[in-house]
């Protein structure tokens, strides 16, 4: 597929800028003043964004002369709330009704596939993220992200709608979605947002080529918010048992070799589900049509999910009553 066949597609479902609501980059943050700056807000600058666009929520807002000190001086630094489901919430109500946000971890570098290899993104991310969220509103949905596994050899040219697990690295959703907040204490409040946006709107958007690169249990962030990486997993044990009482039809444990059920981080995992397969929504990758196709309008995805939910037995999505 040449450059502008892949711009030719795009226009079949991008919007114009007066079309667009205001996009935002929102950044939750604790204990990492010097890491924000090098890695997450550089890559973000790097790739076009205006320091201006992006608003810095300080879990510990006695923390702000610190950030600030080494952040653009345009960036917005705001006290936030401690906890990462409080913040998370809080970031939602903060913009107005209907702005576009883009919510990213403080120690990232975001990358691309190409080839066999991860490289640094090679376009306006702000052109990519409005790119996305386009293409959420025109099949129906209201949330994309990234590829959850930083193993770039699980990436490849293609995005996937459906029952997808959204990792809080890096995500886009609307200002206002109030239907779609995490109520889990803790962590693994970005699994049960990807499981109410399934809920409430038929599935979310995953963006398989684009991912990011940072460094596990880094200090600062969750783990001097919990004290420890056992207590994180302890938490995080917490968290899946409520969410397994809570999503039964759309979580599993994961079981060894010999049948028994898993426990601690990583121990559980979603009943997937694809509604839909599309090309990437990168510029500069191909389009593979034996394995893509074009966006329907979301009269023709709805089709789809509803097909799909009515397989597996749920009731229908509730943004549709």
């Amino acid at each position: 597929m040449t450059l502008k066949q892949k711009e030719d597609f795009f226009k079949s479902f991008q919007k114009t800028d007066s079309e667009r609501p205001p996009l935002r980059f929102a950044i939750p943050s604790l204990n990492r003043s010097d890491v924000i700056a090098e890695k997450t807000v550089s890559s973000l600058t790097g790739a076009g964004v205006s320091p201006s666009d992006i608003f810095v929520f300080l879990s510990d807002p006695s923390e702000k002369n610190e950030y600030e000190k080494v952040l653009p001086k345009d960036c917005n630094v705001i006290p936030g709330k401690r906890g990462i489901t409080a913040q998370r919430c809080f970031i939602n109500s903060f913009f107005d009704d209907g702005d576009r946000i883009v919510s990213l971890d403080d120690d990232i570098l975001i990358v691309r596939k190409e080839e066999k290899n991860c490289v640094p993104i090679d376009e306006s991310f702000v052109d990519l993220s409005h790119r996305a969220f386009d293409f959420c509103d025109a099949i129906g949905l209201r949330m994309w992200g990234i590829q959850p596994l930083s193993n770039y050899n699980f990436s490849r040219h293609q995005s996937i709608a459906g029952l997808n697990m959204i990792m809080g690295i890096i995500f886009g959703e609307y200002a206002g979605e109030t239907d779609c907040q995490p109520t889990v204490e803790g962590q693994c409040e970005d699994l049960e947002k990807s499981l109410l946006h399934y809920q409430t709107y038929g599935g979310t958007l995953k963006l398989c080529d684009l991912n990011r690169k940072s460094k596990p249990f880094a200090p600062g962030g969750c783990d001097t918010f919990f004290g420890s990486k056992a207590n994180r997993d302890s938490q995080c044990e917490e968290a899946y048992a409520y969410l397994l009482d809570r999503f039964p039809k759309l979580l599993q444990r994961k079981v060894n070799d010999s049948g028994e059920e898993l426990r601690g981080t990583g121990s559980v995992k979603l009943l997937r589900s694809i509604v839909g397969s599309y090309p990437s929504l990168l510029l500069h990758t191909p389009y593979r049509p034996e394995s893509s196709k074009l966006p329907d309008d979301s009269n023709g995805s709805r089709d789809r999910i509803s097909r799909e939910f009515l397989r597996r037995d749920f009731d229908l999505p509730t943004s549709w009553t």
